[in-house]
């Protein structure tokens, strides 16, 4: 087995023995346009370790489908985020194989690839068809491959990177009015995930960090949340990860209201575990489902979203309730540094802003005309919530619903 590197033009190129033809002649091949000697080199000595090992892929013979389902996903699944690569092996077979699986690696070209596209955009039937953003998303994990494609020295050139993915018009951000939000939180005050709500309108956290938050990562004296880990939706499961970036591990302010409703919470979720018993799974998650397993952010969202439509409120997604919002007017006796019964007794300023506080306004607070269930100190269990909780915990049902 021999190989060498040779200068031709401006580049180097180098070429190597990979066997022989059927009447004995010497089977070389070559690849150039490397920029200096020592990247021809290195390619050479890959190739001839390759040629040793048995592992040696023609790259002229090696598929789309071979490289991406063999070698690139197996190799991201070490480098990315679990949801990353998820979305990753979804896009390759959902779209990218069924499309380019038969052709050459070498073979995808920008002409496919912008008919690929096309085709997303405007199926037959229409009613099959993709968003733009979706299509966008589709090309960044094509890109992605391809430009691996060409640092481990596969092909020449990444096709994708001159190919024309559909503009997606930058969605327009809706974000509640003070009063909504108000109205919100009030509505859903006997909702089994309303601390939840409150939680991500107060402090806002993302979804995942609100849903990943433990009691250990809590100091209610202090008034502080420590950001630690976060809850992805992989599939069908929730799994426990990282947070999204290295600034995503912080410290949040909590305020006195926000400590009071985590407080009450904590009770009604052991009052919770004493009923499911041995069933329970205790992962010391603040959120979690009624037999202590974590819920899924899906979930989560899905019925923020039902809630909403049920209230007739303007729509919005879950993670608008990050985006800080002026004060709003507390109901009576439910501002943030007053008793469940009385007025304010100091001033409050919410952690996501430094505006000032308004005074508390006489608004309803409830059909009933009492304070949401946030307000109020814990009620004990209903009969009817005891058997769900039991029943949900034994696997019966999926997802818990209060009385």
């Amino acid at each position: 087995m021999q190989g060498r590197v040779f200068k031709r033009s401006s580049t180097w190129t180098y070429v190597v023995d990979v066997g022989v033809t059927a009447d004995g002649r010497r089977k070389q091949k070559s690849k150039g346009g490397f920029t200096t000697r020592r990247a021809a080199e290195a390619a050479l000595t890959e190739v001839m370790s390759a040629l040793a090992t048995g592992s040696y892929m023609d790259p002229a013979k090696l598929s789309f489908e071979q490289y991406v389902l063999n070698d690139w996903l197996p190799a991201m699944r070490a480098t990315v985020r679990p949801l990353t690569w998820e979305s990753y092996d979804r896009h390759c077979r959902k779209y990218l194989v069924p499309a380019f699986g038969r052709y050459p690696l070498h073979g995808v070209s920008v002409v496919s690839i912008n008919a690929l596209y096309g085709t997303l955009l405007r199926p037959e039937p229409p009613t099959s068809a993709l968003s733009a953003s979706t299509i966008r998303r589709i090309h960044a994990t094509l890109h992605k491959a391809l430009a691996d494609a060409v640092r481990w020295q596969l092909i020449a050139r990444n096709p994708a990177a001159f190919a024309d993915p559909p503009r997606a018009a930058k969605p327009e951000m809706n974000v509640w009015s003070a009063s909504d939000l108000q109205d919100f939180l009030v509505a859903t005050g006997d909702d089994r995930l309303a601390t939840l709500w409150l939680f991500m309108a107060l402090t806002g956290v993302r979804r995942g960090e609100a849903l990943g938050l433990r009691w250990s990562d809590v100091d209610l004296e202090r008034g502080r949340a420590a950001i630690r880990q976060t809850i992805l939706p992989i599939g069908h499961r929730a799994v426990v990860g990282e947070p999204k970036t290295a600034r995503g591990r912080r410290s949040v302010a909590l305020d006195q209201h926000t400590v009071e409703a985590l407080r009450a919470h904590r009770k009604r979720q052991l009052e919770q575990r004493l009923l499911v018993g041995r069933e329970f799974h205790d992962k010391g998650l603040i959120f979690a489902r009624p037999d202590g397993e974590p819920l899924n952010p899906e979930y989560v969202s899905r019925r923020f979203q039902r809630l909403v439509r049920s209230l007739g409120l303007p729509p919005v997604r879950l993670h608008d309730l990050r985006i800080p919002t002026p004060p709003w007017p507390w109901p009576q006796g439910c501002r943030p540094g007053s008793s469940a019964t009385g007025s304010a007794t100091a001033p409050w300023r919410s952690p996501r802003t430094s505006t000032s506080t308004q005074s508390p306004t006489s608004k309803p607070t409830s059909p009933s005309g009492s304070p949401p269930s946030w307000c109020r100190p814990p009620l004990p269990i209903h009969p009817r919530m005891r058997r769900r909780v039991v029943a949900s915990a034994r696997g019966r049902r999926t997802h818990f619903r209060g009385p």
